[in-house]
């Protein structure tokens, strides 16, 4: 089951930047960190796949991150392409996915087991403890 999130914050340090995904419901927020890119004088992966899905005609309906592997801490994701009547999932790296989903202000959602193992249940007691007094 996938559980539809939203990004509430992208932040960019030295060590790369991390995206800040958040499940409204279950009140879950998930960090996805991605190491420093290279810059490069190429277009970005993520610009060019929007424009070739335009190209074809096709529409992109969000993303959905279906995996995490704890070994290296990585995240996988299915780009979800509207063509004609048909949804196509293509894989799709998760830090590209993110950006196409920011930029295009797209769903992403999120497999529900990811965010109970992962994500992080935003409780009054966390947030009691966080702040350092009783809400």
């Amino acid at each position: 089951m996938y559980i539809k999130t939203k990004i509430i914050s992208k932040t960019r340090q030295v060590f790369g930047q991390t995206y800040y995904l958040y499940d409204n419901c279950s009140k879950y927020i998930l960090s996805i960190n991605f190491p420093p890119s290279t810059s490069s004088s190429q277009p970005y992966a993520h610009d060019t796949i929007i424009r070739t899905v335009a190209g074809m005609g096709g529409k992109i309906a969000g993303i959905r991150i279906y995996r995490y592997q704890n070994k290296t801490e990585w995240f996988y994701a299915y780009l979800i392409i509207r063509l004609d009547n048909d949804l196509i999932e293509i894989n799709i790296s998760c830090e590209d996915a993110l950006k196409i989903a920011l930029h295009e202000k797209l769903p992403i959602w999120v497999q529900n087991k990811i965010l109970n193992s992962v994500g992080i249940k935003i409780t009054k007691s966390l947030l009691e403890s966080s702040l350092n007094h009783p809400i």
